[in-house]
């Protein structure tokens, strides 16, 4: 049996967000573009970068090469050029934005979407009444002011409840016109209705879970 067959769903998904904040923190300053493209794949990006690490970690491995089996749906082309570190498969179920597996368990799986906010919800619904069971779901969207993302991430609480993964939330504090390296990164990951870690409070809710630091 894989380490992997065990994991468990919140440790994992508290790790991810972790992984995945710094992987935006590092990336968004380098691009001055204002496309609406190139920030989603670089969400994609940062997701796929994350699972590799949160799974070094679990395997015990820290200095190896992690190979992902990957459904990007419309970017399976764009990812076949840029990653050698993916292998393209078909989507379980239902395609979305972003799925990740290894070893055949369900990882990761991902909308992205920039629009407004019924285009959001829209997205989304495709994880909440998504047929598959992952171990973590993940919802990247844009806010271009600061006073809504707190609405965002709890209208995810809500959506949560239903499901047994936990949900990481990537919300980008994206100013109208302004360019993506002017972008702030705020991560949370929600479950079962509550916040239980969040980028701007990061030590809040600390504890450990099966030997994972939930800080």
């Amino acid at each position: 049996m894989s380490k992997l067959d065990d994991i468990d769903k919140l440790s994992f998904s508290v790790k991810l967000g972790q992984a995945v904040h710094e992987e935006l923190k590092s990336e968004l300053p380098k691009h001055e573009t204002k496309l609406a493209q190139t920030m989603t794949d670089i969400n994609l990006n940062a997701v796929i970068s994350g699972t590799q690490t949160v799974v070094r970690d679990v395997l015990g491995k820290p200095n190896e090469t992690v190979t992902l089996d990957v459904s990007a749906d419309k970017r399976n082309q764009w990812m076949r050029e840029k990653r050698t570190d993916v292998q393209i498969v078909p989507p379980q179920h239902a395609p979305t934005d972003l799925q990740i597996s290894m070893a055949g368990q369900f990882l990761v799986n991902m909308e992205s979407e920039l629009g407004g906010k019924k285009a959001r919800n829209d997205d989304l619904s495709k994880l909440t009444e998504h047929k598959g069971a992952p171990t973590a779901s993940v919802m990247a969207w844009r806010e271009q002011s600061f006073k809504h993302i707190d609405r965002g991430i709890s209208h995810l609480k809500e959506e949560s409840k239903g499901r047994e993964e936990p949900y990481v939330a990537v919300v980008q504090h994206w100013p109208h016109n302004k360019p993506i390296s002017e972008t702030t990164p705020i991560v949370a990951v929600v479950n079962k209705g509550e916040v239980v870690w969040d980028s701007r409070n990061p030590t809040a809710g600390s504890g450990t879970e099966d030997g994972w630091t939930l800080v």
